[in-house]
């Protein structure tokens, strides 16, 4: 492995081989994907690609602290925070919907209407079919724990008094744990797709 030699040829790794050390693992996390068996073209769009980064953000500059928590741990944290309100709606109405349904069958078949009631038991199994497919339930879990992991990294942050958010060893913290925060996010669902693939 290249960046395991790197590591332990010198203590202090640059930033730049600590991308490619994260670059080459997020290739490896996509190989062992479907993306395995296809055609993998040359990207020729803008850098940035649209949606990549925060709008503010040109993907190269440099980011002091304060702006890596607006460009980056805010982003995200205000994307999860609005991702999970949408979530537990559809999670709601999705339950809700599975219950109406089945009482409806259940209804139907106390009255004597059983050719009504295979209609609700495919509408229930539907909807429950449709659940399961969105990983809702899965999805908003993940969302939650990840937005609040994010906010304990940035009330961590803003404890800290003005010497220590100049330390560098604080930095590199506020950087690494939120860049793993979202990487255990998104390596979440690598293993869950890769469960329902096997």
């Amino acid at each position: 492995d290249i960046s395991q030699e790197h590591q332990e040829g010198s203590e202090q790794i640059s930033r730049e081989a600590i991308l490619a050390r994260q670059i080459e693992y997020f290739s490896r996390q996509l190989m062992q994907t479907n993306v395995n068996a296809s055609a993998l073209k040359q990207y020729k769009g803008p850098i940035p690609p649209e949606y990549a980064a925060a709008e503010p953000d040109d993907g190269f500059s440099f980011l002091t602290p304060d702006r890596y928590i607006d460009l980056r741990l805010d982003d995200q944290l205000n994307y999860y925070n609005n991702k999970t309100v949408k979530l537990e709606r559809q999670f709601k109405f999705l339950q809700w919907a599975i219950l109406i349904v089945g009482g409806v069958g259940t209804f139907l078949a106390a009255i004597h209407l059983e050719l009504w009631v295979a209609l609700t038991t495919s509408l229930a199994t539907g909807f429950t079919t449709y659940f399961g497919y969105q990983q809702v339930e899965n999805t908003l879990i993940q969302y939650n724990q990840a937005a609040t992991n994010l906010s304990n990294v940035k009330s961590w942050w803003i404890a800290l008094t003005a010497e220590e958010q100049a330390n560098p060893k604080n930095v590199d913290l506020l950087v690494d744990h939120t860049e793993k925060i979202l990487e255990s996010e998104l390596t979440g669902w690598v293993h869950h797709m890769q469960d329902a693939l096997a």
